[in-house]
Parts: C-alpha cells; sequence; structure tokens
C-alpha cells in the first residue's frame, strides 16, 4: 500500500499516460487514491463521489443564492430540488412557488401560474393566477399573435 504523497510514473502504477501521480487523501471523506500530479501539486484535492455530491446547491463552488432570471424568456428561477415539477436543474419558476404558496396547496402539473400584467418577473401574489394550461394557451391565443412581450434594455415593453 502506497504512504501519503508519495509519487510515481504512471508506467508504475498500471495507466497508460506519460504523467506523474500521487498518492493523495480526499478533503471531504479522506478516501486515499491516486491523482495527477503537476506543477508540483495533485490536480484534484477531492475525489469523485464528493465531487457529485457538491455540484448542486449551496455546496456548489458557483452558488448565487438559488436564484437565477432566464435570459430567453424573462421567467425567475428558483432552486427547489425537492419539489415534483423540477427541472433538470433542480429548479422551479418562483411564480409557480409563489401561487402555491398563496393558494395553500400544491398546483397540479396540468395547470399553470398565469401573469396578469404579462410582466413575466412580477411575481406577486395579487398579479398570479392560476389557469389550466388549455386555457392559458386560449387566453394568449386571443390576445394576438404578439403575446410575448419582448425585452428592451431589461425592461418589458409591448410588442
Amino acid at each position: 500500500m502506497p504512504v501519503l504523497n508519495e509519487t510515481r510514473s504512471s508506467k508504475e502504477i498500471g495507466y497508460k499516460s506519460n504523467c506523474l501521480y500521487i498518492w493523495v487523501a480526499c478533503d471531504i471523506c479522506g478516501k486515499e487514491r491516486w491523482v495527477k500530479y503537476k506543477n508540483g501539486k495533485p490536480i484534484h484535492s477531492h475525489c469523485l463521489e464528493c465531487d457529485r455530491s457538491n455540484r448542486y446547491g449551496d455546496k456548489c463552488n458557483n452558488w448565487k443564492g438559488g436564484i437565477r432570471k432566464d435570459k430567453c424568456n424573462g421567467y425567475i428561477y428558483i432552486f427547489f430540488p425537492t419539489h415534483p415539477e423540477s427541472d433538470k436543474n433542480k429548479c422551479i419558476k418562483r411564480s409557480r412557488f409563489v401561487l402555491e404558496q398563496k393558494l395553500g396547496r400544491p398546483i397540479r402539473s396540468d395547470h399553470v401560474a398565469h401573469h396578469v400584467n404579462r410582466i413575466r418577473d412580477d411575481d406577486r401574489p395579487e398579479n398570479l393566477i392560476e389557469l389550466h394550461k388549455l386555457e392559458h394557451e386560449r387566453l394568449h391565443n386571443a390576445m394576438g399573435k404578439n403575446v410575448r412581450p419582448r425585452v428592451d434594455n431589461g425592461y418589458f415593453v409591448k410588442a
């Protein structure tokens, strides 16, 4: 069994590459393994399992509080991994969360939160109503072809 901080060439430990490796312990769980050794230090400080478990939520190194604005459609998303309607990024629309809090119950999967004033980042409870997806589509079709407001300098304006 190698000793911590012992270095060997890749050929000595059975790897095909032409690099130096160092025997190190993970910073989080303490699991020992061979890691590539570059510029006098190992290239990874923790193991793959710990990296995967720290990829989401406030443990992520790119965490910004769990709130983001979609640049394409203007909706605000919040990090909510346990919600049944969360997407692949474990987020839901903030409007859906606010409406569920207002109603005191979850919104059905075939319903959406509709913004009365058509401003997609205005998630005040009085601006949101629950509509069936088909009813919501009919409502926007009745408004005309230009139902989506365009973004102009960060603000929504009528098309």
